[in-house]
């Protein structure tokens, strides 16, 4: 009967350099500071204070109707306006 083992053992060493070689990797990307958050910034005109405090209701559906709609050549929020629900919008 043949001996098994130092195949396994060397799988095993394998096993353990493969994890070794994941956790050395996820640690040089948290030092480069790859695994940060992604950060957005909204900005007014000018790159200055975006004033919504004194925006009305009025203004502020207006702005997000500005910045949903697909027919633009580069929609700014696409996630929220559809192909159907421009065409509904175009029929009332």
């Amino acid at each position: 009967m043949e001996d098994d083992a130092p195949v396994l053992q060397a799988i095993d060493r394998l096993v353990k350099i493969d994890d070794a070689r994941r956790r050395n990797g996820e640690r040089r990307a948290k030092l480069n500071g790859l695994d940060m958050p992604v950060q957005t910034e909204l900005s007014g005109p000018a790159g200055g204070p975006l004033a919504v405090s004194t925006a009305d209701p009025d203004k502020l559906a207006a702005i997000i109707a500005a910045t949903s709609r697909l027919d633009t050549g580069d929609p700014a929020n696409t996630a929220t306006s559809t192909p159907a629900d421009e065409d509904s919008e175009g029929t009332e």
